[in-house]
């Protein structure tokens, strides 16, 4: 561990129920020097639950080093309201957090880049969001080390107090016209993530999503904001199957990208614009969206929101 980098930023580790996932992010987190690690774990929906949620707490208490603080709930609050809260908390007493969920992997060189880029943009509000995650593997000219998106990829990634700040939980810029307008037009060339990003908080505005990641971009793209993208991916989602939230498609591309490292010295991007040429690789190769996926999208919201509806109207 002589080698070994030295965390600068806290890190903010999400557990739950699943310590064969817990113990692969603790073999990472244990390759660098932690300083301080905020645990925010959610408290079980049943019985059934109880045995893992509190094998993972022993794993953490027993496996994390640093300084820890758990932030943990006996009651079970859901995944968007515990991430929400235990954010919150955790932001209480820092100005930066690295985020990292039980279920991503990421390398040495991850925390690093992360500490130079919050460092670096920390008074830049155009910037909203560090990831370490590149969805191709690795894409760029050799020019730069990074590029900046208006996908937010929380996979792995960092951000300030400053941009949390702007995060709604009550999801109220959404009913904002001027947000709206600004939301439409920021993504006028981007109509797969303007499709995603709506459909995701429509959801959740309805509670048929249990998720916090759509409002968080959603909240960046209003605010003009930006995420720094890595050209070389450096996170592994180790969450895909059938016991995951939402990423449950094992075969899925996004479970197979490429990934290495990128250390510094690292060459700075200074065009600070949305990349669309990255984006279009990514829908193209990645994501496999075109007319025939869009109507089949349509048509599952539509059949969707008549299910929610009719619900509604006779419970």
């Amino acid at each position: 561990m002589d080698n070994a980098y030295h965390v600068k930023t806290a890190i903010a580790l999400i557990v739950y129920k699943r310590p064969d996932k817990t113990r692969k992010v603790l073999e990472a987190l244990s390759k660098v020097v932690c300083g301080r690690v905020y645990v925010i774990a959610d408290g079980p929906k049943n019985e059934r639950e109880r045995e893992s949620v509190y094998n993972v707490r022993e794993m953490i208490e027993t496996k994390l080093s640093g300084n820890v603080y758990n932030i943990y709930s006996e009651n079970n609050m859901g995944s968007r309201q515990r991430v929400v809260s235990g954010l919150n908390h955790a932001f209480q007493y820092e100005d930066e957090l690295i985020v990292i969920e039980d279920d991503i992997i990421p390398t040495p060189a991850f925390f690093e880049f992360c500490d130079n880029m919050l460092e670096r943009y920390r008074k830049d509000e155009r910037v909203f969001m560090v990831s370490g995650r590149n969805h191709l593997g690795s894409y760029g000219d050799g020019d730069n080390s990074y590029i900046f998106t208006l996908e937010a990829y929380t996979w792995g990634w960092a951000t300030w107090r400053r941009a949390w700040e702007m995060y709604d939980s009550t999801l109220k810029i959404y009913e904002n016209r001027v947000s709206k307008r600004r939301f439409n037009q920021s993504l006028k060339e981007m109509k797969y993530l303007r499709i995603s990003i709506k459909r995701g908080v429509r959801k959740a505005l309805q509670n048929r999503l249990d998720a916090w990641d759509y409002q968080w971009n959603y909240a960046m793209i209003c605010n003009e904001g930006l995420c720094i993208v890595p050209v070389v991916n450096m996170i592994r989602n180790d969450g895909f199957g059938e016991d995951a939230t939402h990423t449950k498609n094992e075969s899925s591309a996004l479970s197979q990208v490429y990934v290495g490292e990128l250390y510094p010295p690292y060459r700075h991007n200074v065009d600070m614009k949305n990349n669309l040429y990255y984006y279009d690789e990514v829908v193209r190769r990645v994501y496999k969206w075109n007319r025939v996926m869009l109507m089949k999208s349509w048509w599952r919201e539509i059949k969707s929101t008549i299910k929610y509806w009719l619900k509604s109207l006779f419970s």
